[in-house]
């Protein structure tokens, strides 16, 4: 049997010892490596998020680790996310890119780091580091998957289940983190979807629909059935609010994202939506003018801000 992610931990606990994290109270470091664990998914992410400082920040080398018993693909993705001296960070974070493990865990690392540093005093320095993070994790998100082969013609387009709850949180934080810089940890926003999705599943007024390529989701759009006032003319009970439509960068241009939102209108036409809605970006306004939506007269109140 290989090392384990209890064994890792200990690794780290030894690596880290005495090392302070740089939070607005320093606390100890091997809380960041911790907190980086706890936003990814993949068993070989969360033992490769325990040790991704500890060559790095320690005396312990990666032919150790090997001698420890852990799996190459652990020991090659803290390799990637090891930046060697005088590297170019770009460079690095291309590196990085290339290893779906590392990829996975510098996502959570950056997303750990860009929190803490919004929670410092702004200076000069601490807002060149955020802009350098925010960068990275840009370039991390256009860059595909490398597990995942974009190919799939006919990606498996079907109605999200309880058990996607991770897989979902996973894909709305990407989305959100392409155009904000405000975005939550993963690990912070994982359990508010965890707690909205089995509800909005059972209502019967949610269509969350998922596209699959293999155990991985890869897009997902959802409609919102709206109970409209009665009105003493004839009219349908519900209007349909399209939201939270994304897909992966590797997939996109396939016609993923219209099967998706073809699901949806189909979806809530069949329970008796007369309209569906969306508030698009100006990005997407040509996709949904393709599926047949038009301009069409209102206003819209925002919360002040």
């Amino acid at each position: 049997m290989g090392a384990t992610l209890e064994d890792a931990l200990a690794v780290a606990l030894t690596a880290h010892r005495g090392q302070l994290y740089p939070a607005p109270t320093p606390e100890p470091f091997v809380l960041h490596p911790l907190r980086v664990m706890l936003g990814v998914t993949s068993p070989g992410a969360q033992i490769a998020a325990l040790l991704h400082d500890v060559v790095e920040d320690s005396d312990l080398t990666l032919s150790e680790l090997a001698d420890m018993g852990f799996d190459p693909l652990v020991i090659d993705a803290v390799d990637r996310l090891t930046r060697r001296a005088g590297e170019d960070y770009e460079a690095y974070i291309d590196r990085v890119a290339s290893h779906p493990v590392a990829r996975e865990v510098k996502l959570s690392d950056l997303a750990d780091n860009l929190a803490n540093s919004r929670a410092l005093p702004t200076t000069p320095e601490t807002r060149a580091r955020i802009d350098r993070y925010e960068r990275a994790r840009r370039r991390l998100l256009a860059k595909p998957d490398p597990t995942m082969a974009p190919d799939v013609a006919t990606p498996d387009i079907r109605l999200a289940r309880a058990a996607d709850g991770r897989e979902l949180a996973r894909l709305r934080w990407e989305f959100a983190a392409e155009g904000r810089d405000d975005v939550a940890t993963l690990a912070e926003f994982e359990p508010e979807v965890l707690s909205f999705l089995g509800p909005a599943l059972d209502s019967g007024l949610w269509g969350i629909f998922v596209a699959s390529a293999g155990d991985r989701l890869v897009g997902t759009i959802s409609v919102h059935l709206i109970d409209r006032a009665p009105r003493p003319v004839p009219t349908h009970r519900w209007k349909g609010y399209v939201t939270s439509a994304y897909v992966e960068p590797a997939f996109r241009n396939l016609g993923i994202g219209r099967s998706l939102l073809d699901a949806v209108i189909g979806w809530a036409r069949d329970r008796g939506a007369g309209s569906i809605i969306v508030w698009p970006t100006e990005r997407s306004v040509p996709f949904y003018r393709r599926a047949g939506f038009d301009n069409t007269q209102a206003l819209e109140l925002r919360p002040p801000r």
